[in-house]
């Protein structure tokens, strides 16, 4: 029914397929497929719910000059152009090291599904200091441990190629349209330089390294720097016109108009914006009241001032309109502007009439948020997924067809948490919490429609499942009784009282037949029937978290000896199997044992790949890698042949396991 939940993380893709065997032969690989977005599928994937996004948050948006496109730029070395009539990504590269870690690699030009599907083996992304876009979007510049470089985006070419002797590349920041680049050094011996990126001048020292933060006019001629202090030199002179110790603390951001003639900044911890005359170093205003940080920019006339949040009048500083709290650039022309959204969507707005922006979702199936829950209909043929924000999609489980949508999303309950199918596949729970309560809803897939729903309180709210044909919810009252009571369209009505097993503090789930409870508080698990309060499961049972077959009679858990499964005979568990790998480690590993618990699917806490465990014959069938970020989540279709796995990148892979498990028999 349920996989736990795993913490994400921020990973590189590796190779589809890591490692197969089962008995004394490998398992071959079939040829690869694709998906129906026509998007490459790992080997032994039959399908791919939804399409795979570009991973880890957005550091930089800027309009390419056309208008028409935007480039995105993100910290784990990912860059690419957004079209904003298609909402299509294209050009996407990423920068790499050598496994061997010798130095002085450049980028490496990759499709987004090489990326997603790990097409070279010896490359692994090194983390970015910082990126750069030009105003103009001509340009992106890349800081990376003891590397720079500058690249023309629409080629992909790098124009400027530096390392850095001493130190590290502190921060990099691009004139407007590109030709120039300030460079600020960190560590021992760092020196700021301003960098003509076409070549034909000569590097230009600054000494700017208090700043963590610098902006630069179109013609190179004056540079800002901000950190512990505010410096606004003019090169050509080699004169700081204004220099400043009275900052204390500085978030990074600072920008010029583009005539040179003003300056913003951001000072304090309280994070003041602070507007000056560039040439006198006057302040004309300030705004003490926006909690933003790091970015700053003006719009191309200079009569806007962007921030975190907010877009500022340039003359008087107040508020234009609010914007998400994301990167952001204006097109060449002023007239729109481009933001990053949490999820890395882009939203773009007009600036003559803010009234009416438009979205471009990140390139996922699951735009809104990450897949939390996943079951299969009885007879192996649909699967329906539940996200976070109360998406509720069904999709064949053969070719991946998205087959209907319905928006579960209840007025006042902010996340989705759990999801269960009926017998027959036609009507959903979903279990969702808000600030004071949680809502328990069953739905009908077939036309959308919510037939029942049980409010339940926050903290003793904790699953949902069908037992036969019942929609049932389990709950805590007075933070000791464990209550099950139905979900019916004619009133909910109490099935079971269970004492002394509700907590605030405990964990509680249905079995995946909804006759049993599993409850574990500080002293132990415990695995209840619901029909009479007996426990399956020996006195004080040690384990941090432990799933059930389907048919109920097979048990896997995560205990201090490792990962165990096996039968569960009458008040023993009888492990067969011991996962001891200290990979494999977590008290919410996301876990799933195949109907008759032959198999064990489960992943590394907060990583990605998917190990099958033949439970019976103590072996490892496979580790497969299909996802470009952690799995949250998996399910075995009742025919056990169909695995499905959840990932923080916004996709369901379905796995075909019929190979191993023909070869294993």
């Amino acid at each position: 029914m349920r996989g736990g939940l795993a913490v994400a993380a921020l990973a590189v893709v590796a190779v589809g397929v890591i490692w197969a065997s089962a008995g004394s032969e490998a398992v071959q690989p079939p040829p690869l497929g694709v998906d129906l977005h026509g998007d490459p599928l790992p080997a032994f994937a039959r399908a791919r719910l939804g399409r795979a996004a570009l991973p880890y948050a957005m550091q930089g948006v800027a309009f390419l000059p056309d208008g028409q496109r935007v480039v995105c730029a993100l910290d784990d070395g990912t860059w690419a152009t957004l079209d904003l009539a298609t909402g299509e990504y294209a050009n996407v590269h990423q920068y790499h090291n050598p496994g061997d870690g010798a130095p002085g690699v450049g980028p490496r030009r990759r499709s987004l599904l090489d990326k997603i599907m790990g097409r070279s083996t010896t490359l692994s992304v090194e983390n970015l200091h910082n990126v750069a876009l030009a105003a103009n979007g001509s340009r992106l510049a890349v800081a990376r441990g003891a590397s720079v470089f500058v690249h023309d985006v629409e080629s992909g070419d790098v124009l400027v190629e530096r390392r850095i002797r001493s130190g590290y590349a502190k921060n990099v920041v691009l004139g407007p349209n590109g030709r120039w680049l300030v460079l600020l050094e960190g560590g021992m011996g760092g020196s700021d330089l301003l960098i003509d990126v076409d070549g034909d001048l000569d590097d230009r020292r600054l000494d700017l390294t208090k700043s963590i933060g610098a902006a630069v006019t179109a013609d190179g001629g004056l540079v800002a720097g901000v950190g512990s202090s505010f410096l606004l030199h003019d090169v050509e002179k080699e004169i700081d016109r204004i220099s400043t110790d009275t900052l204390k603390f500085s978030r990074w951001g600072t920008a010029l108009s583009a005539d040179g003639t003003r300056a913003a900044y951001l000072r304090g911890k309280e994070v003041e914006v602070v507007m000056c005359d560039a040439v006198t170093g006057q302040e004309l205003w300030t705004r003490s009241d926006l909690k933003t940080w790091r970015q700053v920019a003006f719009s191309p006339d200079g009569a806007l001032l962007a921030v975190r949040n907010h877009v500022l009048d340039a003359a008087t500083g107040e508020t234009v309109h609010t914007i998400p709290s994301g990167a952001f650039g204006f097109s060449a022309d002023g007239t729109r502007l481009a933001v990053g959204t949490p999820g890395n969507g882009v939203q773009v707005f007009d600036t003559r009439d803010w009234s009416q922006p438009f979205d471009l979702p990140k390139r996922g199936g699951h735009p809104k948020s990450v897949v939390k829950d996943i079951a299969f209909t009885a007879d192996s043929s649909r699967v329906v997924t539940l996200t976070g924000l109360g998406a509720l999609d069904e999709w064949d489980a053969t070719d991946g067809r998205h087959l209907r949508h319905i928006d579960a999303k209840r007025d006042g309950f902010a996340t989705a948490l759990a999801l269960s199918l009926s017998p027959e596949g036609e009507r959903a729970i979903v279990l969702s919490r808000g600030t004071k309560t949680s809502d328990a809803t069953l739905w009908g897939l077939a036309d959308g429609a919510a037939i029942a729903s049980t409010v339940g309180s926050v903290t003793g709210t904790y699953d949902v499942a069908f037992n036969g044909d019942e929609a049932r919810l389990v709950t805590c009252e007075a933070e000791q009784d464990l209550v099950v009571v139905t979900i019916d369209p004619a009133g909910s009505s109490e099935v079971a009282r269970l004492p002394g097993l509700g907590s605030k503090y405990a964990w509680t789930r249905f079995s995946p037949d909804g006759s049993m409870l599993w409850s574990r508080d500080a002293t132990g698990m415990s695995l209840v029937r619901v029909a009479d309060g007996s426990n399956v499961l020996p006195a004080r049972f040690k384990a941090n978290h432990a799933d059930l077959s389907p048919d109920g009679e097979h048990i896997v858990a995560y205990t201090g000896m490792g990962l165990l499964a096996g039968p569960l005979a009458d008040g023993a568990p009888e492990f067969e199997l011991t996962v001891s790998d200290p990979s494999v480690g977590s008290s919410d590993i996301p876990m799933a044992l195949s109907p008759g618990g032959r198999y064990l699917a489960v992943t590394a806490y907060t990583t990605r790949i998917l190990e099958l465990w033949a439970v019976g014959g103590r072996q490892r069938l496979a580790r497969l890698d299909g996802h470009a970020r952690a799995v949250k989540a998996m399910a075995f279709s009742p025919d056990g042949r169909t695995l499905a796995t959840a990932s923080n990148d916004g996709t369901v892979v379905l796995w075909d396991l019929t190979p191993f498990l023909d070869a294993e028999k």
